[in-house]
């Protein structure tokens, strides 16, 4: 039975949610599943393999844990999962990665795993 702060962290979430989130599409083996989720974003510039500045586009994505289930098992992320974001004409492809050596491309956003923050980098435009 959820507690009180429990309560509080899905009404919370839930407002999130409701009030920042855009449409994307999850993607991983024959699944694709539509959810919302809040974006969040950072460009870096690192150096190419001949020496080049190049921009980097980095983006997390906030989606609720009860989200990301299939045949009503819940789904971790993983590396390699690809999420779908139709914006300005255009479907833009991003792909799970591991952050800085970590084993997960992912991280709860809370102390009851209502959440995952999936750390995405830019792959390209959809054809």
């Amino acid at each position: 039975m959820p507690n009180l702060m429990q309560k509080a962290m899905a009404t919370l979430q839930a407002q999130v949610i409701t009030h920042m989130s855009v449409d994307i599409v999850v993607c991983f083996g024959v699944h694709e599943i539509p959810v919302k989720a809040v974006p969040g974003t950072h460009e870096l510039q690192q150096l190419d393999d001949q020496q080049r500045i190049v921009r980097v586009e980095k983006r997390d994505w906030i989606i609720t844990t009860t989200d990301l289930v299939v045949d009503g098992e819940k789904q971790d992320p993983k590396e390699g999962w690809q999420i779908k974001w139709a914006v300005d004409g255009e479907v833009r492809v991003y792909e799970a990665y591991s952050p800085n050596g970590s084993t997960q491309p992912f991280r709860y956003t809370d102390p009851y795993n209502t959440a995952v923050r999936i750390h995405t980098e830019f792959n390209g435009i959809e054809e």
